[in-house]
């Protein structure tokens, strides 16, 4: 009977998202098992032997990425994760007017709606976000 005290690598991650925007750090968390070294690919050309790195995409698209863990007897062992790598949304909202021909200001509410029928019924249980302007 042969018995070995050698144990198999376990490879597993997370991230902090599954889309992130485009220029965003995505923060990988390696809990893999078993393990001394760590090769990334993160499907965009780009690799790292960090334990727990972090890594931006450049492009929009669909990205596989890999890690594949490696025990010190130099076995494999290999885990991937497909992220969805978006455009970055910009929201620049100007208050022209409040209450019939007063200008908005410092303080002035601000309620966001998904559209414009939204909007043209007054419905502000349907809003996505409200706040208020500032100085600025």
């Amino acid at each position: 009977m042969f018995i070995s005290c050698q144990k198999t690598p376990v490879a597993h991650f997370s991230t902090d998202t599954l889309e992130p925007e485009v220029g965003h750090d995505v923060l990988f968390n390696n809990d893999s098992q078993n393990v001394t070294k760590f090769e990334w690919d993160f499907g965009d050309g780009y690799i790292s032997s960090e334990k727990n790195p972090s890594h931006s995409f450049n492009a929009t698209g669909t990205y596989d990425v890999t890690l594949t863990a490696t025990s010190k007897n130099g076995h494999d062992d290999i885990a991937t994760l497909t992220l969805n790598v978006l455009i970055p949304t910009i929201l620049v909202v100007e208050v022209r007017e409040l209450n019939n021909d007063e200008v908005g200001g410092p303080g002035a509410g601000v309620l966001l709606c998904n559209s414009r029928g939204e909007w043209n019924t007054n419905k502000p249980e349907l809003s996505v976000n409200e706040g208020f302007t500032d100085v600025n």
